[in-house]
């Protein structure tokens, strides 16, 4: 429609009767043109909210990744204190400590119960 109305107003007053076949060749180019580019606007938009959604998988992933990473650095941390042999007060002290840190507190606790303390 809007390709007949540019047409019809970009020649006026020039009638659109069967004497201006070059005007319906214009009026079908426009249309051809018209659909093609809606053709490729609703490729890029499919393909920019695939791209959103594969930025945010991104995102998440770096986020996880990074939480991991911390992680095994605390365990790097602890993991000498018990392959040198320390005593399990010290080892216990050293993981309370890398919770604190893992968990961003000002401080934190842990409890450990014995075998012989009642349950």
């Amino acid at each position: 429609m809007s390709a007949i109305a540019f047409d019809y107003f970009g020649l006026w007053p020039v009638d659109l009767g069967a004497s201006g076949a070059q005007n319906w060749v214009a009026i079908a180019v426009v249309l051809i043109v018209a659909l093609v580019a809606n053709t490729v606007a609703g490729l890029v938009r499919t393909r920019a909210t695939e791209a959103d959604q594969r930025r945010r998988e991104v995102e998440a992933n770096r986020d996880e990744m990074g939480v991991l990473a911390e992680l095994q650095s605390a365990f790097r941390r602890v993991a000498p204190l018990v392959a040198l042999g320390s005593d399990p007060g010290g080892v216990f002290a050293g993981a309370a400590g890398e919770l604190t840190r893992f968990l961003g507190a000002d401080h934190s606790t842990l409890n450990r119960m014995t075998e012989n303390a009642p349950r």
